[in-house]
């Protein structure tokens, strides 16, 4: 049973890393695109 928690904690954490990550990472993308093209 503490297997279980353990591993749903974990899951969470590692769901939520890569949600910011992913946030994180949108604006740089969009930002680089921009900024490499002037017309956009």
């Amino acid at each position: 049973e503490s297997t279980k928690l353990i591993l749903k904690f974990l899951s969470a954490i590692s769901q939520q890393s890569l949600d910011l990550s992913l946030k994180e990472k949108t604006p740089s993308v969009e930002r680089a695109i921009l900024e490499s093209s002037p017309i956009m």
